[in-house]
């Protein structure tokens, strides 16, 4: 990606979208600045713990530095698919889990509303750290006008999308340590679960 990064400054604020990892490592930095904690731990404390994740562990995860690039760490999260299915579903129920606050409805809402226009063609936003298809994109048309949000992770290939509409969350996973290509199967498969539950 930093072959084809457009130079700093050579694009007025909010008319251009590239992707850029370094911003989301900054947040993670502020956050352990902020709170005097680490983000595997609070996220264990705070969310996999009262959500029942089965799978996470906080010794799978890890502060990624590259020093030649920035100070600011990337902190990948190892997580099962069963883990991303109770996360995506968390969101889904906009932040309740049995009866409880995990999430505060608000903050969902905020995060995954688009504040800048990554793909103007297909109508994909980037809320807070969340690509969202709002209703009117192109693949909101096609799962029937519902909004839809996700995450991908390494190498765009493991996603986690949910459609709160259709109570509807979907994972995919593959080749946790590479970088497998094969992103048309998994739309493909995606999009039949889709169908079948939207004729």
């Amino acid at each position: 990606m930093i072959q084809n990064r457009p130079p700093r400054g050579s694009h007025p604020p909010g008319t251009f979208y590239y992707y850029n990892n370094w911003d989301f490592n900054v947040a993670g930095v502020v956050f352990m600045q902020e709170t005097g904690k680490g983000i595997f731990e609070e996220f264990k404390s705070k969310i996999a713990d009262p959500i029942g994740m089965q799978d996470f562990r906080v010794e799978n995860c890890n502060y990624q530095y590259e020093f030649d690039k920035s100070m600011h760490p990337a902190y990948p999260f190892r997580m099962s698919a069963r883990d991303m299915a109770r996360f995506g579903a968390l969101y889904q129920k906009n932040g309740i889990w049995n009866g409880q606050q995990i999430i505060p409805g608000g903050w969902i809402d905020e995060s995954t509303s688009v504040h800048s226009l990554e793909d103007s063609t297909l109508g994909l936003g980037y809320g807070y750290m969340w690509k969202v298809y709002p209703e009117g994109s192109i693949v909101s048309e096609i799962v029937g006008g519902h909004k839809v949000f996700g995450h991908t992770g390494l190498g765009g290939v493991q996603a986690l999308m949910i459609i709160p509409d259709l109570k509807l969350v979907i994972v995919e996973r593959t080749d946790t340590d590479g970088y497998f290509e094969d992103k048309e199967t998994g739309m493909e498969l995606g999009m039949m679960i889709i169908n079948a539950r939207n004729p």
